[in-house]
């Protein structure tokens, strides 16, 4: 039990945010119905299945008597069984928790430096890197694509800008949703006594196991040199969220910096060819030969520039970010001309 995921830890290769929601909520479902439904059920069969012929009145399964019940020895044996299925839990969340952290985490690079729209460098920390198989970083995380948008000017008309598929900052949000929902998962798991001895229980609301909250605030630090102060039991959960807040939150902002090389473009965004050919065979704007050849090599030019200058793809912090779609719509629009 000790050994169970709440998330899924096998992240290896570079996904779209939907594949890695889907991942994650599937893990997540599986392992609450473990939980709620398989784990309490087993040990409820196994302390069923030896207390059942048990001759001592005190461990009396069958007991009708509740005022009987909470006297006895029972009771006192169901409530350490109810301690240590919390703590084992607790442990469970803890390990799953800073483990999805940890893993996370070890996708954003230590600092990411954007020189151009294809030329971005990722530096990792030299010793994470000798611990991992031949030194090598990871893999982007994340694939996102670099798409044109229309965007509609003063007066109706429209231009084209780059822009992500997915918001860099829907994706922190995404991921921390998770984060959540890998801790509320585990709010409802009823305790083993109310399914053991359900006749004693028929007109209960509902007992569930204790079980981790993370803080919506950031809870009071307890004064040290007070011993009536104690730390809150869930500070840690909070710790751990804020840390992979702060990770996700500087892994996009090259995001935004990388989007900004592509300012260099506005001459394309704007370029309207259907237009621009149709001045060209205007019969008012007569063109020497001459000056159409060189106008035909400028842009077979400006075609060779951009395939130069827009790569596939470019790995970004922990983003794959696929800038060809782009990269086609650009060029295309020189060649339309040249051609």
């Amino acid at each position: 039990m000790r050994g169970k995921d709440i998330y899924n830890p096998n992240i290896t290769n570079t996904m779209r945010m939907d594949e890695f929601q889907t991942t994650q909520a599937s893990t997540i479902t599986q392992t609450s119905f473990y939980l709620k439904e398989t784990w309490v059920s087993k040990i409820r069969d196994i302390i069923k299945n030896n207390f059942q012929n048990c001759d001592n009145a005190w461990f009396n399964l069958n007991e009708s008597s509740r005022e009987i019940y909470q006297m006895g020895k029972l009771k006192k044996f169901m409530q350490v069984v109810r301690f240590m299925m919390e703590n084992t839990l607790l442990y469970m969340t803890q390990d799953s928790v800073r483990k999805f952290t940890s893993i996370i985490l070890d996708f954003v690079p230590e600092g990411v430096t954007v020189k151009d729209s294809y030329t971005v460098y990722n530096t990792f920390n030299a010793a994470f890197l000798e611990q991992r198989e031949g030194g090598k970083p990871p893999p982007p995380l994340f694939n996102i694509d670099l798409m044109l948008y229309d965007e509609e000017l003063a007066g109706g008309a429209k231009v084209s800008r780059p822009g992500y598929s997915t918001s860099p900052r829907d994706i922190v949000k995404a991921i921390l949703q998770i984060f959540d929902m890998g801790i509320k998962s585990l709010q409802e798991v009823t305790q083993v006594e109310q399914k053991l001895l359900g006749h004693l229980y028929k007109n209960s609301t509902k007992i569930f196991l204790k079980a981790a909250q993370r803080p919506d605030v950031a809870p009071p630090q307890a004064d040290p040199e007070d011993p009536r102060q104690l730390p809150d039991e869930n500070q840690w959960l909070w710790d751990e969220y804020n840390r992979l807040q702060t990770a996700l939150e500087r892994s996009i902002l090259p995001l935004e910096e990388f989007l900004h090389t592509f300012d260099n473009y506005d001459e394309e965004y704007r370029l309207d060819v259907d237009a621009y050919v149709k001045k060209q065979a205007s019969d008012d704007n007569y063109v020497e030969t001459e000056e159409l050849k060189k106008d035909v090599y400028f842009h077979r030019g400006e075609v060779e520039r951009i395939k130069s200058e827009i790569l596939d793809h470019v790995v970004v912090s922990m983003f794959q970010v696929q800038t060809s779609e782009i990269r086609q719509n650009l060029a295309d629009k020189h060649v339309r001309i040249a051609n």
